[in-house]
């Protein structure tokens, strides 16, 4: 359960850095090109950030405090003042010659959005806005990001040795795995590295690579299909990662669509919107389908909402018995729960420590994570399940050589003291790989970026295969 917070559920407070950003934008250099504008969205993101471009372009006015609080939340200007908002509207519009839209990125909803910004001075820098907008009319900002944006991507650090992956995973936390294949064209496995297979590790969200399993599974048998439409309602409404908490509780969404946004953008609500979909008993179903090997740490097979609920809901009594219960005894827990409210999520509600990850999570070895990424790359093939690898191939995780892959499935997951990832690697040449795995400390948080870096560091040991 990816609790991270990503640029959607940032603050407003990080917003103040804005200015700062503008000041390095100014001084670096990209290929000069023309801007060429893109519209943006008929939507209360899409007129907030419109009206915030107009500013900083010298259309609109430059804000008085009392403008400052017809656009901005009670809450955003606890954290900003007016007078600190002016100060960056006022370095931005010095800075700007007609800033423009050139891209929507990401998924977008009517109240959040992101887009690619490039100016039009010398050097045309980019940057990408975010913005996020209160429900209720009229749709004040509670949430605005400046970052830089760079055209080139990365390629990801190489590593020398596997040994050196694995003793650097091994060095940052006690509970470690790491599981390296060639996926051949006969459908035999080829293993390249294997470390702990037997290890079954607190995997946060890439539990949800069993709920799309499940879900291709009801589409291939005609129950479900992909532009079906499901409904938001409150009480399947979870807490970020996502966008979907935020939707209005009626709206309707297919089931592509929520399918995209559990896997790209890890999406708790709707994952929890597509679990009720397909049936609980369908998602243990899908342990097995795709080739979990510890499915009785993942009966019942929680919802994002009540993992929360457990978790964050303040009663450490229901957290200590569920972690001790058997099946029939965690399922009597979740009865107790079905009808408790959804926790406040606020800085001193999340967790600085490991909460109860060797019971209460969702668990796979680094093997299984591989078998599931395989099953479904396999079933994207077949008719009608072509958008399983569209899906899976939308947010690779990180930055890759596209000179070594011509496609990259990713699903990553985490909360404090868990993360785990897992990778299909589709070759230039044809041949196609996974690296799966993760690290897990019961004591403290772990250092996720650093995890990751190593891990994927290790594509140029795959793309060196021979």
């Amino acid at each position: 359960m990816d609790r991270r917070i990503t640029r959607r559920v940032l603050s407003a407070a990080m917003v103040a850095t804005a200015a700062e950003l503008s000041t390095k934008m100014a001084l670096s250099q990209s290929t000069p090109a023309t801007p060429s504008s893109t519209s943006l969205p008929d939507t209360p993101a899409g007129r907030q950030l419109q009206w915030v471009l107009d500013v900083i372009n010298g259309v609109a006015p430059m804000p008085t405090e009392q403008v400052i609080g017809d656009h901005f939340g009670n809450d955003f200007l606890a954290q900003v003042p007016a007078a600190q908002l002016i100060s960056v509207f006022v370095r931005f519009a010095s800075q700007s010659t007609g800033a423009q839209v050139v891209e929507i990125v990401g998924i977008s909803t009517p109240l959040l959005l992101d887009a690619i910004i490039e100016d039009g001075g010398e050097g045309h820098v980019k940057y990408v806005v975010s913005i996020r907008v209160e429900k209720q009319s009229p749709n004040k900002i509670s949430g605005l990001l400046f970052q830089p944006y760079s055209d080139t991507p990365l390629a990801t650090p190489s590593v020398a040795s596997w040994s050196d992956v694995t003793t650097t995973l091994i060095s940052i936390g006690p509970i470690m795995a790491l599981h390296a294949e060639e996926l051949t064209a006969s459908g035999e496995i080829a293993s390249i590295e294997e470390t702990n297979p037997r290890t079954g590790l607190a995997i946060g969200s890439v539990f949800k690579l069993y709920v799309l399993g499940a879900l291709a599974t009801q589409i291939e048998q005609g129950d479900l299909s992909w532009k079906q439409e499901l409904t938001v309602t409150d009480e399947l409404k979870s807490l970020p990662s996502g966008v979907t908490q935020i939707e209005i509780a009626g709206t309707k969404l297919t089931i592509e669509e929520l399918s995209r946004r559990m896997i790209a953008i890890s999406d708790n609500t709707a994952t929890d919107i597509l679990i009720d979909a397909v049936s609980r008993s369908a998602c243990e179903e899908a342990l097995g389908t795709l080739g979990n090997s510890v499915p009785d740490r993942n009966i019942p097979f929680l919802t994002t909402r009540e993992m929360f609920i457990l978790k964050l809901g303040g009663d450490p009594d229901i957290l200590q018995r569920y972690a001790v219960k058997d099946e029939a005894g965690r399922r009597e827990i979740l009865a107790e729960i079905a009808a408790a409210p959804l926790p406040a999520l606020t800085a001193d509600s999340i967790p600085t420590t490991p909460v109860e990850i060797e019971q209460v999570e969702w668990f796979a070895t680094a093997p299984d994570i591989s078998k599931a990424l395989a099953w479904l790359w396999s079933k994207g093939a077949e008719p009608g399940l072509e958008l399983v690898r569209e899906i899976l191939t939308i947010n690779p995780g990180v930055e890759f050589d596209y000179s070594a892959w011509k496609s990259v499935a990713f699903k990553g997951g985490s909360e404090v003291g868990v993360l785990a990832f897992g990778w299909l690697l589709e070759r230039n040449d044809g041949r196609t790989f996974t690296l799966t795995g993760g690290v897990n400390n019961p004591e403290k948080a772990l250092p996720e970026e650093a995890i990751i870096a190593t891990a994927s560091g290790s594509f140029s040991l795959l793309a060196a295969v021979e």
